[in-house]
């Protein structure tokens, strides 16, 4: 639609309407050491903020923390009522939208992925620390 949402590299987080010219909200993400490096993801009325170490996960409508801030090694990729991201023990998640619970959890054993997932088709692939690239088959997820 017409509203785009903004972060600064200290964890200041903004939705701004473009019709009316108007800020709608800010938020400070609460959280030692911020580093917000990465575009915002927008899902099913969430924005999705990684900071460097953490997804907070924030309401479009007010701003507000939706759910408890999940520990992440890069930003999620969100796709209908999922969202995948890379997590610090070197495995990835796959989480609920809606609920932020983790779906599954798989190791991968190839480093920690320090890139944003993409898909490609039903294909999910990733860079990880050690310079490799993950492809992940959803398929194969049994969700």
């Amino acid at each position: 639609g017409d509203k785009g949402y903004f972060a600064n590299r200290k964890g200041k987080v903004a939705a701004v309407d473009f019709a009316s010219k108007k800020l709608l909200w800010e938020k400070d993400i609460a959280e030692e050491k911020i580093n917000i490096f990465s575009d915002l993801s927008v899902n099913k009325g969430r924005v999705y903020v990684f900071t460097g170490k953490k997804i907070h996960v924030l309401n479009t409508a007010d701003g507000e923390e939706v759910l408890e801030p999940i520990r992440a090694s890069a930003p999620p990729l969100c796709n209908e009522n999922l969202f995948y991201a890379g997590k610090t023990d070197g495995s990835f998640g796959v989480y609920n939208c809606l609920t932020g619970k983790e779906i599954r959890s798989i190791a991968l054993n190839q480093g920690i992925i320090t890139t944003r997932p993409t898909m490609a088709g039903k294909m999910i692939l990733a860079g990880t620390d050690r310079g490799k690239i993950i492809i992940l088959n959803t398929e194969g997820f049994g969700l």
